[in-house]
């Protein structure tokens, strides 16, 4: 019998994939920039920022949800998934924090009103250049723990057992039967979900959120948890939060949508009427 993993490991490894892949990007930015001090600087450098803070919280998210795991922490050859990550982790810290003092420095070297100094002085550029030259160091190796982390994890959780099915599946005999129950607003999410492309997103302050394509009802992260833990959508693992990582209907999910029929329309809420003073 041919051995496979746990849909959580299979998850942690497709998220490693995109990771390594992610972080491969960011290194091979970092090591063409060549960015003097002075205000022309801040753009490249707030969208290094950007990325690697997202790739930092991608890394720890990571890490916490896979603690729990018995095969995030077996040892082979000397190195652990658990260990890799968190050198991943420390890593991408460190190098976000040399992009944010690179930036410090740049904003340093230009007049109050905005204006670029006639002479960036030298000793600026060569600060500014070499924190991003360590930050490009410090994540010379992040895709290489991205693929150690994945062979260990694969080789840690292989079980005889198939990958259970779950609900996702036409032979899953509650098909057949009623839908499961759901709230209007849930409704108008499966149909919004159905049509739209509906991804869920990790903002830069670490809080996820739900975005819809096309002129579609507004789908908060609370419903989508909902329609998640009722087996009626899954979420595509394969990508990034900070990319976005697409909701799926299940066939569950569509069974419940077809045996429902159209989605109720939300009830408009009527603005607040002011009181009118009556006049004496």
């Amino acid at each position: 019998m041919s051995a496979h993993i746990s849909p959580a490991a299979a998850r942690a490894v497709e998220q490693l994939s995109r990771l390594g892949q992610d972080f491969a990007a960011l290194h091979h930015q970092l090591c063409r920039d060549q960015l003097v001090a002075g205000i022309e600087s801040l753009p490249a450098l707030a969208t290094r920022y950007a990325n690697a803070q997202g790739l930092t919280a991608a890394s720890l998210s990571l890490l916490l949800s896979v603690a729990e795991q018995s095969w995030a922490h077996e040892v082979r050859d000397g190195r652990s998934a658990f260990g890799d990550l968190g050198h991943l982790t420390r890593a991408a810290g460190e190098a976000t924090a040399c992009i944010s003092g690179a930036a410090a420095r740049a904003a340093e070297f230009h007049r109050i009103n905005g204006q670029r100094e006639p002479v960036t002085p030298q000793p600026a550029r060569h600060h500014t250049i070499l924190d991003l030259t360590r930050a490009a160091a410090l994540l010379t190796d992040a895709p290489a723990l991205c693929a150690s982390a994945s062979r260990s994890i694969e080789a840690a959780a292989q079980t005889d057992e198939p990958p259970s099915t779950g609900p996702d599946t036409a032979t899953d005999p509650t098909l057949t039967g009623a839908p499961v129950k759901v709230t209007d607003t849930q409704h108008r999410a499966l149909a919004t979900i159905n049509r739209y492309d509906v991804r869920v997103y990790m903002g830069l302050n670490h809080r996820r959120s739900v975005t819809t394509g096309g002129p579609a009802d507004r789908i908060t992260l609370r419903t989508a948890e909902a329609l998640l833990a009722k087996g009626l959508i899954r979420q595509d693992y394969t990508t990034s939060l900070y990319t976005g990582q697409r909701l799926h209907l299940t066939a569950r999910g569509r069974h419940t949508l077809h045996s429902l029929g159209p989605a109720p329309a939300a009830r408009a809420v009527a603005p607040p009427v002011r009181a009118v003073a009556r006049a004496r």
